[in-house]
């Protein structure tokens, strides 16, 4: 059963053969089997079956024959790979599928659990929904990590209606998906796991995918796993086209 989980960023930064007829029958031609009348003749004549000729169109052999061409399924849907964000500066950036923990790893949000990227990688919550299913798929990554800031720090700053490329791979197939910024926010991380704009990983009606890091501009807390923000940036994107190679 899905249950809401918190998706802060917990951390310092946080697809049979027909016969063919060539000598026909001509309808116009007398037909060959006519007999003479009786009163013509005593003796009966012997019945004649007409000679007609039929060849046979040449068959191909199964090996010979023409296979039809499939084209390969576009697909719509898959585990991310690696993602582009223009505006930022973010270019084929690796992304890493990860679960849910729970426990004292996530500190305050331990009874919902929450997801942990690791050092400064961005992360897939595998259980929300596959970029390009129905649903909210989430994408992850801390703003600051190892002392430093990541190319997450200026996520804030991808203003609504821009572009960004992500791909995607499905079953050995790989496709890219190009998402339209919809909107963004800060919100505080214990709000988070009860937004329905991030947590309808399971909708039906629209294909979206969320990407969140920490925002320290309201304020950072402590706890028993170190520094955090207090609110998270949450960047609201929609699938606007998908391809394959």
């Amino acid at each position: 059963m899905w249950r809401p989980i918190s998706l802060c960023v917990v951390g310092a930064g946080l697809i049979a053969f027909g016969v063919v007829h060539s000598n026909p029958v001509d309808a116009s031609r007398p037909a060959a089997t006519e007999q003479a009348s009786a009163a013509q003749t005593s003796m009966p004549l012997p019945s004649v079956t007409p000679s007609i000729s039929l060849s046979e169109a040449p068959r191909q052999s199964p090996a010979s024959q023409p296979k039809p061409v499939r084209s390969q399924p576009v697909v719509l849907f898959g585990t991310p790979t690696t993602v582009s964000i223009p505006y930022i500066g973010i270019t084929n950036e690796t992304i890493t599928p990860v679960g849910v923990v729970y426990g004292a790893a996530c500190g305050r949000h331990a009874p919902s659990g929450c997801i942990l990227p690791p050092g400064r990688s961005l992360v897939w919550n595998t259980a929300t929904a596959m970029p390009g299913q129905p649903g909210v798929a989430v994408i992850a990554g801390h703003d600051v990590a190892d002392g430093a800031k990541t190319n997450f720090w200026n996520l804030y700053r991808v203003p609504v209606g821009s572009l960004i490329t992500l791909n995607v791979t499905n079953a050995g197939k790989a496709g890219t998906l190009v998402l339209r910024v919809i909107g963004k926010k800060a919100e505080p991380k214990t709000s988070v796991q009860d937004d329905p704009e991030v947590q309808d990983v399971h909708s039906t009606t629209h294909r979206q995918v969320v990407f969140i890091t920490c925002n320290p501009a309201y304020g950072t807390y402590v706890d028993n796993t170190g520094l955090h923000a207090v609110d998270n940036e949450v960047v609201k994107t929609e699938v606007v086209t998908t391809s394959a190679p």
